[in-house]
């Protein structure tokens, strides 16, 4: 038997959200964590502009960038990491666009699922997608 569905596939930075999540969670984390290591902050800026110069694709911009956020979180408790996701969040929701949460209630009355396709670390979405299924703001 055939379900037919209704999916928005959706990009959360630059559609949802303004700019590029994990270059300001990597910042909150080094800034709020007991980690500090500013020379990842400069390596990420550095691989963000080489993309914007066409010098790194999209998909090598993700790896490499996904490879140092791992690196970095190899060592931390995922309990602190959740912890500063949450506290993160108060500050992030400023970044949604005035649209987004209009966007996903608008789809969410129509029936239509939503699936976010990101680079954005899955801790920061999971956090958006609880306070969704709570009825908070998204």
């Amino acid at each position: 038997m055939y379900i037919q569905r209704k999916i928005a596939l959706i990009d959360w930075d630059g559609t949802i959200r303004d700019g590029y999540t994990i270059k300001e969670w990597i910042k909150f984390l080094i800034k709020n964590s007991n980690k500090k290591d500013d020379l990842i902050l400069e390596t990420i800026n550095k691989m963000f502009i080489d993309y914007q110069k066409g010098i790194l694709s999209h998909d090598q911009l993700a790896d490499i960038t996904a490879q140092i956020y791992a690196d970095y979180l190899n060592g931390l408790d995922t309990t602190y990491i959740n912890h500063l996701a949450k506290e993160f969040l108060s500050q992030d929701e400023k970044r949604l666009f005035s649209y987004s949460i209009k966007l996903f209630e608008l789809l969410h009355n129509l029936k239509i699922q939503t699936v976010v396709i990101s680079g954005c670390p899955s801790v920061i979405l999971d956090l958006y997608k609880e306070m969704q299924k709570q009825g908070v703001r998204l």
